[in-house]
């Protein structure tokens, strides 16, 4: 007899086989050594179950029995899902005359295309005659997510439930009882609308009926047919994809025909408001979105504007804080920094008596102005210093120094030889303390290249200008020895 569809709903309410009006089909109908009924609320079952028996004389083999339902559900509910979660349990109990307490009895079962395969010990017959105590068995239990088989009507779905299992008789006189109750399946998809469930049942009919839609009893049921094969004895639980042996449940004929509650489910309030709920998301996803990009824009513009007042802030610092070049007094006005730091205790100052190129012979320091090491075999310049720098001889200590003012003579001098004296070089040696009437030959060459970083190149230049100035003041001499020896 093949499966009708019965609602999600329904199927919640009545566990029994179709012939008392409830969901399960079992694989044959009645044969002369097998029966199968509902059992009614009695001691046996402690409730309603489903009851299959093997009776005398039965033949020594196995017996391939199984019960199938096919479940319709609304879709609408679920916001048109393909598939749906699901946990599914039954507590099956097996029993026989001259079956050994213990003995495993493989039970296999399945969801759609999903299959579980699980074992149960049988039940001591005597004991269960006795006490019909459940204490023995297990409760199978498996959860996980199923595809929904789609009739013609998207809207509504179709899932299909089989209890399969082997029974075996091992002689033509004993008894073998198989009970099924406590069967649950349960939808854990949330549903979004619980009116649209009830406004989309599918009518029911009885098998035969034209309006009734169901699988094809080929495939919806495993023949009772007879097998030499002995029982499986596996006692693991596991779970595959497919099942050969069952064959119960074929997409393909369900019937195409639309239900009524179709079109209740199509037009339900649950899809308006999921629409509804879309386009508000949908709304304020753009918002944020918009909000977000102008609040990224006006940080990095922000951000480029500090940046710029901070880059301008570091080059008025830096013009302000670069030390000025050095230049003579024509060029650019002495002026020394107040808090310059000295390099000796004693002050000095700037040469108040503006000095010719060529000072007179008889014109002569009471000590040198710059601090040099020379002898005063040579003129130098007139200075009011009251005191000198150090030696330009000494080694350059690791302090920093504030570099000290260039002498009016070795200013004018570099002035005037400028082709020949850079701003750098005199620099350079007004640091050394040199002016223009030391010869440079009283250093040695090493100590004016490690000592005050002067190249070969310009101590050959200030050699060549100290000796130049020296023929210019022995010539100025001769004239004067000439004219007044004539006078």
């Amino acid at each position: 007899m093949p499966a009708s569809p019965i609602s999600y709903d329904d199927f919640q309410v009545s566990q029994g086989f179709v012939d008392s009006g409830g969901p399960w089909n079992p694989g044959e109908a009645v044969s002369w050594d097998f029966a199968w009924y509902t059992s009614p609320a009695d001691n046996w079952c402690d409730g309603t179950c489903l009851l299959s028996r093997i009776l005398p004389p039965a033949e020594a083999r196995n017996y391939h029995l199984s019960y199938t339902a096919n479940i319709s559900v609304s879709l609408a509910q679920f916001g048109g899902a393909t598939s749906l979660g699901f946990t599914w349990s039954y507590w099956p109990l097996y029993t026989g005359s001259n079956i050994a307490a213990g003995t495993s009895l493989a039970m296999r079962s399945q969801v759609n295309d999903i299959s579980y395969t699980d074992t149960i010990p049988a039940t001591d017959w005597v004991r269960f005659s006795g006490d019909h105590s459940w204490g023995s068995t297990p409760v199978l239990s498996h959860s996980g997510t199923v595809a929904v088989n789609r009739g013609a009507s998207s809207n509504t779905g179709y899932i299909t439930l089989v209890i399969y299992f082997e029974p075996q008789a091992t002689t033509d006189t004993e008894y073998v009882s198989h009970f099924t109750k406590d069967i649950s399946f349960k939808i854990t998809t949330p549903g979004q609308n619980a009116a649209a469930a009830s406004s989309s049942r599918p009518a029911t009919g009885t098998a035969g009926s034209s309006g009734a839609t169901s699988p094809s009893s080929a495939s919806a049921s495993s023949s009772l047919s007879s097998s030499s094969s002995s029982a499986s004895g596996s006692s693991a639980s596991s779970q595959s994809s497919g099942l050969s042996p069952l064959s119960p449940f074929d997409p393909s004929g369900i019937s195409s025909s639309p239900h009524s509650g179709d079109a209740a489910a199509t037009n339900s309030p649950g899809g308006s408001s999921q629409n509804s709920q879309q386009g508000s998301l949908s709304t304020s996803a753009k918002v944020g979105v918009a909000i977000g990009s102008i609040a990224l824009l006006a940080l990095l513009i922000a951000g480029f504007l500090l940046y710029r007042r901070r880059r301008a802030a570091i080059t008025r610092w830096e013009g302000h804080e670069a030390a000025p070049v050095a230049y003579p007094p024509e060029k650019q006005g002495r002026h020394f920094s107040s808090n310059a730091i000295p390099l000796v205790e004693a002050p000095y100052s700037v040469p108040t008596t503006p000095v010719m190129d060529i000072p007179s012979p008889y014109l002569r320091t009471q000590s040198n102005p710059a601090g040099s090491t020379y002898s005063g075999s040579h003129t130098s310049d007139t200075s009011s210093s009251q005191g000198a720098p150090p030696l330009y001889g000494a080694p350059m200590s690791d302090m920093l120094y504030a570099i000290p003012p260039t002498s009016l003579a070795l200013a004018e001098f570099a002035e005037a030889n400028r082709d020949m004296i850079g701003t750098d070089l005199e620099m350079r040696l007004a640091i050394a303390g040199y002016v223009p009437s030391d010869d440079p030959d009283n250093l040695s060459e090493e100590e004016w290249t490690n000592v005050h970083n002067l190249t070969r190149l310009e101590l050959m230049r200030l050699r060549s200008l100290f000796a130049a100035r020296t023929r210019r003041i022995e010539a100025a001499q001769r004239d004067s020895t000439g004219e007044s020896s004539s006078s």
